[in-house]
């Protein structure tokens, strides 16, 4: 059975793609006159995409890293684009609250270790300091509670994802407020400052760490087995742990690089407009010269399908999955756009089939 619905969102598929592959659409001969390419003199890559009216702007900074933990560049990430206020504290009182629980929290984790996760007396006066601590280091850096920058500027809809091999950080902002941004935006890759990451580590903890969806964890862990890929953070809170600010440190040093950034503007702007104001903020990183940051090997290629069963919380569910090439592969865009069309929304085919015959029977086009 067949229905028409699932050819309705493809135009939207279509020009949402269209707008981030411009490389694709050069090689066809069919660039849209407003996307315009540019590389900033440090190598950083630009790109704008003319949306005239509106007097707002989407800003979306993509970096491409080398393979790491998930919690640890999700961590780094968060720390990194979070809020944006001032501080009450020296750089000295920051530190040494830093490395007061920094140790506070190690000796929690190996006590727990040794009292097999059964929290002690001792255990509970370490939490108890830990947690002072925590307090501690929230007063200092945000002395005036709900003040943020970024959003003086008018920013909304901030969003940041870490994946095993790239982050990406976007908003959105009034078009006036794009030179103010960029400029904050500079400074702050410039200083990569991680003092909040304790406060993040503790908020992933108990919120979204905890509460994803172990389902998806155990699928991509059968699917990339032993790859990057196969390491979900939702559903693992104890990874988190064992991350410190030194790690994120090191890990932002080697992949703030700005030949590995690529900025994407879409909006009530022009790319002779927005250039030279990027060229001023942006233009002026450095990092250390080296090849760009490598992708993720590509994972194994084991021959036939594999299953899982596994037994969790809540109602059952079957989760299906299937190999893309890579992006640069010719066939990626129309595999993608396939994929979106077979299991993309609640009119897709993979959804609507069971529903609509009552029984898992995929009607394929």
């Amino acid at each position: 059975m067949r229905s028409p619905r699932i050819l309705r969102p493809l135009p939207a598929v279509l020009l949402a793609l269209a707008a981030f592959t411009p490389g694709l659409l050069a090689a066809q001969g069919s660039t849209p006159s407003e996307i315009q390419e540019r590389r900033l003199s440090n190598g950083m890559r630009v790109l704008v995409v003319e949306r005239p009216a509106g007097g707002a702007v989407h800003a979306r900074l993509f970096i491409r890293s080398a393979p790491a933990l998930p919690a640890l560049a999700t961590l780094m990430a968060s720390s990194l684009f979070g809020v944006l206020g001032p501080s009450k504290g020296s750089d000295a009182e920051v530190g040494n609250l830093l490395a007061r629980e920094e140790g506070l929290r190690e000796e929690i984790r190996l006590a727990g270790l040794k009292e097999g996760r059964v929290p002690s007396a001792a255990t509970g006066e370490l939490a108890d300091l830990h947690r002072t601590s925590l307090t501690e280091l929230r007063a200092l850096l945000f002395p005036l509670a709900g003040f943020d920058r970024l959003e003086a500027l008018g920013a909304t809809r901030r969003e940041v994802h870490a994946g095993s091999d790239h982050i990406v950080y976007g908003l959105d902002l009034p078009v006036a407020s794009l030179a103010a941004w960029s400029e904050e935006e500079a400074a702050r890759l410039k200083a990569v400052r991680l003092d909040h990451l304790p406060l993040y580590r503790e908020q992933g903890k108990r919120s979204a760490f905890e509460t994803g969806d172990p389902g998806k964890a155990a699928f991509l862990a059968v699917a990339f087995p032993g790859h990057p890929y196969g390491q979900e953070v939702a559903g693992l809170p104890r990874a988190l742990e064992a991350v410190d600010v030194e790690d994120a440190r090191k890990l932002a040093r080697r992949v703030l690089q700005p030949e590995s950034m690529a900025l994407v503007l879409v909006g009530d702007l022009t790319a002779e407009r927005a250039l030279p104001l990027l060229e001023r903020s942006f233009g002026t990183l450095t990092g250390e010269h080296r090849a760009q940051a490598p992708e993720a090997p590509p994972p194994e290629a084991a021959p036939g399908s594999r299953r899982l069963q596994a037994t969790l919380p809540g109602q059952p569910r079957l989760l299906m999955g299937w190999r893309l090439p890579p992006r640069g592969h010719p066939d990626f865009l129309g595999l993608s756009i396939l994929a979106k069309l077979l299991a993309g929304g609640p009119s897709s085919r993979l959804r609507w089939a069971p529903l609509g015959d009552r029984e898992f029977c995929p009607a394929f086009p």
